[in-house]
Order: structure tokens, then sequence, then C-alpha cells
């Protein structure tokens, strides 16, 4: 089915994450989380979760120069590309450039990474719904 990225669940953001690497992806025995067949990053992944782990989703703030801020304690938005912070008030921005919200900052930056990478509307499995 086709989500916004904006509105993706965890679930669907890690999946969206792996799949924006090219990496081959097989659902858990639990159905919840998504593991990472082969190497990703350049290294191996029992447990794919980059909205939570940080040593996951931090490597890949600091590799694609995202950057991100809190709003107030439960919003934070994300960014990457040099005026993309200005889109945020309403003026033009660079083409290049890719902003998400979320409410953690690991969130709002993987949603922000999956945007600049898949676009804004993507494909995810019916069973991540």
């Amino acid at each position: 089915m086709k989500i916004k990225v904006s509105e993706a669940s965890p679930s669907q953001i890690n999946y969206l994450v792996a799949k924006a690497h090219g990496a081959v992806l097989r659902q858990d025995g639990h159905g919840k989380c998504w593991l990472v067949d082969g190497a990703l990053l350049g290294y191996l992944h029992n447990h794919w979760d980059p909205t939570t782990d940080w040593s996951q989703g931090g490597s890949i703030i600091d590799r694609e120069v995202i950057n991100h801020e809190g709003i107030n304690p439960k919003r934070f938005i994300a960014w990457k590309g040099f005026n993309a912070r200005r889109a945020t008030w309403d003026t033009p921005a660079d083409p290049q450039a890719f902003w998400q919200y979320g409410p953690t900052p690991l969130i709002a930056a993987m949603r922000c990474f999956v945007s600049s990478k898949l676009g804004n509307e993507v494909e995810v499995p019916d069973d991540l719904a």
C-alpha cells in the first residue's frame, strides 16, 4: 500500500530506511520487526531499528548530514539540504532540501532520510499497516 512518509509508523520507517539502502528484508517470527539479511552500513544487524537505536540511526544522521531540533518536548523537526531549515517557515527552499517532523529526533531524521531517497509517498507491505 502507498503511504505518506510524514505519517509512517516506526516499523514502516525502519522498513523504508533499510529499503533506501537497498537491503534485502524479511520479517521476524513475531511479525513486528524487520531483520536485515546481509551487510547494511558496513556491519550486520540481527535487529534493525534506526528509529530507536542511536548506533543505527545516528550513523545515518552523521553520514547524510541531517540536522534536527526540538520544537517542544513531543515534536521534533529534521532537515537535510542547504536551505531546508528555511522551508519550514514558508520561504523558498533549495529543491534538494528535505524536512520532516516526528515525535522523537530519530523518527524525524529517519523520515527525512527516507523522503530524500524514496520520495514523500512510498509503498510498504500491507502487513506493516
